[in-house]
């Protein structure tokens, strides 16, 4: 990420996580989407884009407590916005591997973000930290699993 985005970033952050079993040939994220680790998780993780389908494969401590460890994908956002995801998978390496939708107030582990998610195998939830470096809570929804 260069400079310019980094700092139109920072304001507020918007990030689809979908994931689909399919392969196809994979091109990379278009823009205006970006894509990077978030709090350096210890592997690496990647995302595509074909078929109007963005890949997110990805590892990490969590999305949970003060920091975060995962991979983002994102675009920046101001003001009002409508945003509308679809989760095809979500693969079970662990009961919360999850996807979904954030809004994040930076690029930092710690940031400020909410978070609307469907887990491998605890069902959704809205889960939130509300001040940078805060603790993270969660407001459980249906327990239903992605297809």
């Amino acid at each position: 990420m260069n400079r310019s985005n980094a700092a139109a970033c920072a304001a507020s952050l918007v990030v689809c996580l979908w994931t689909n079993v399919g392969m196809v040939r994979a091109q990379a994220v278009p823009g205006p989407w970006s894509s990077r680790d978030i709090g350096g998780p210890m592997l690496g993780g990647s995302s595509s884009y074909s078929n109007g389908v963005l890949r997110v494969d990805a590892a990490g401590e969590d999305v949970w407590g003060t920091a975060d460890q995962f991979h983002f994908v994102y675009q920046a956002l101001s003001g009002d916005a409508d945003i509308r995801a679809r989760v095809d998978s979500v693969t079970m390496a662990h009961v919360w591997s999850k996807a979904g939708v954030m809004i994040r107030s930076s690029l930092a582990a710690g940031a400020a973000h909410g978070y609307v998610v469907v887990s491998a195998g605890k069902g959704t939830a809205f889960q939130r930290r509300a001040a940078q470096g805060g603790i993270t809570t969660s407001t459980a929804g249906p327990n239903v699993t992605p297809p």
